[in-house]
């Protein structure tokens, strides 16, 4: 008889798991359909995709044999504790913000455990960032020959399918992705370098015409990063034709593209002096700060706001304080120790896709934020077996 028992430990291991055929569809669907979540929901007017995530939860947990209990998902559960603990002294109470979004948090907290409890083999975490690849790379595509005013606002032109539009934000983040492992595959692989540079310039046009100076604010760190991860890796001359090439493409596509941009979107991006107060936020971060300082150690509870933070961290330190804040960024310290430790670059870089944008907007529960840290999960802990065996 098959013995259906589950093992668990807290030990690390070198053993690594490979899903079925079945179940790799599965996951790989999971992540094409968080790229086209917003208009999903806006077109079949449910959100579909929660019962799917809850489905695969069962589906992946139930596959394994051994499950892996590590630091970071104690850690993670410890956060969301204190996150429910706080609605008790929040002044709004059970807020709608909590109601409508807590079982966002379940999902992708529950999705986080999965994914990272166990090791999945190199081939198939490889096959995940290019099904992540060409999702935000599809998404471009259309976002470039459907794209309408975002609430009428000529300024921001976004992807517009059956009537239906997501904030150009998250949609420049989703982007993000795109450009970030077309950028990698372009500077540190030796074959389809067109098509990689295809993608980049797509996607670098897409992220412009949504008129988000956060996205492109994080286009340019996640460039920054590469060409530094690239300088002390690799060969200085090749690298410096490399660049030298991709940076004068990149800029040439750029005068390119100020002849396709509207003026409007163009004066939204590149007038910087308009940078400190886009929507408001320098002011909504400094009433921010001064209800932060009201309760610094445990905060004033979960969505107690009552107006949009535009800054995931800080919203957070508002809702739990210190001791939540530090809960939760103790599972990035963590992340970047075994991202050096392993040397798993990509995993950084889309890291710094999914996260840099949170810093202009509330991304706690965007699946562009909860994928980045679990495929970035996924990767170093592929990584970390392969660097064992070896």
């Amino acid at each position: 008889m098959k013995n259906n028992t589950h093992n668990y430990s807290i030990k690390e291991t070198n053993s690594l798991y490979t899903p079925s055929f079945l179940l790799s569809i599965i996951i790989g669907g999971y992540f094409f359909l968080s790229f086209y979540e917003g208009y999903l929901n806006g077109i079949l007017g449910s959100s579909l995709l929660k019962y799917y995530i809850f489905a695969l939860i069962l589906m992946l947990l139930i596959s394994y044999k051994s499950v892996y209990i590590r630091k970071y998902h104690i850690l993670i559960l410890a956060w969301f504790t204190i996150m429910v603990a706080s609605i008790l002294w929040s002044p709004l109470g059970l807020s709608s913000t909590v109601k409508n979004h807590i079982f966002a948090y379940i999902g992708m907290i529950g999705l986080f455990i999965a994914f990272t409890a166990v090791n999945f083999n190199k081939q198939f975490t490889l096959l995940l960032v290019k099904v992540s690849l060409i999702s935000s790379f599809s998404l471009a595509t259309l976002s470039i020959f459907f794209s309408e005013a975002y609430a009428g606002v000529e300024q921001r032109q976004v992807l517009t399918l059956f009537g239906v539009q997501i904030d150009p934000n998250n949609l420049a983040a989703f982007h993000l992705v795109g450009f970030t492992i077309a950028v990698y595959y372009l500077i540190f692989e030796k074959k389809y370098k067109l098509f990689y540079l295809i993608i980049l310039s797509i996607n670098f046009l897409a992220i412009l015409m949504t008129g988000s100076r956060g996205g492109l604010l994080s286009l340019t760190l996640v460039f920054l990063t590469s060409m530094i991860i690239s300088f002390f890796l690799g060969n200085i001359k090749v690298l410096l034709k490399q660049y030298t090439a991709v940076i004068i493409i990149i800029f040439s596509g750029f005068f390119l593209t100020m002849k396709f941009l509207s003026i409007s979107i163009r004066e939204r991006l590149f007038n910087f002096n308009s940078y400190e107060d886009g929507s408001h936020r320098s002011i909504i971060w400094k009433v921010t700060w001064e209800r932060i300082k009201e309760n610094l150690f445990f905060g004033n509870g979960w969505g107690n706001s009552p107006v949009v933070v535009h800054n995931t961290f800080l919203n957070m330190l508002n809702d739990v304080g210190l001791v939540g804040v530090s809960l939760f960024l103790f599972i990035f310290i963590l992340l970047l120790l075994k991202i050096f430790r392993t040397k798993s670059y990509l995993a950084l870089l889309i890291l710094i896709a999914g996260t840099a944008p949170s810093f202009f907007i509330d991304a706690i529960n965007k699946r562009f934020f909860w994928n980045a840290i679990i495929l970035a999960f996924i990767l170093v802990n592929s990584s970390g077996v392969i660097k064992q065996k070896k």
